[in-house]
């Protein structure tokens, strides 16, 4: 059985140990997976993830599911890239996973 919940103005959302898959958070949303193969669909905007496995997935928009980048031996970038630069992979001062993109564009 699946159920849907919607959390509104949380700053962090905490996922069951069952797989769950997360549609949208607000920018500066912490989301912590915990157990199960996990989707966390993202829309743009800062949001974290606090302990992503290996089960676990990040997909843009539902569509394009991320997999990981290229980063060419000779290139000086500091981030390695995929899907023709849309998305930026990574490390902050802290050692943490960074993934950036660029911005989604709504038509007017």
């Amino acid at each position: 059985m699946h159920e849907n919940l919607t959390v509104k103005n949380a700053d962090k959302v905490i996922l069951t140990g069952a797989s769950d898959r997360v549609i949208s958070a607000a920018p500066g949303t912490i989301i912590v997976t915990g157990n199960g193969d996990d989707i966390i669909h993202l829309m743009g905007g800062n949001v974290a993830i606090e302990d992503l496995s290996t089960t676990d997935r990040i997909k843009l928009g539902g569509i394009l599911g991320l997999y990981g980048g290229l980063h060419y031996t000779h290139s000086e970038a500091d981030y390695a890239s995929a899907f023709d630069g849309l998305f930026k992979y990574s490390y902050n001062s802290l050692g943490e996973l960074k993934i950036s993109s660029l911005p989604v564009r709504r038509a007017q």
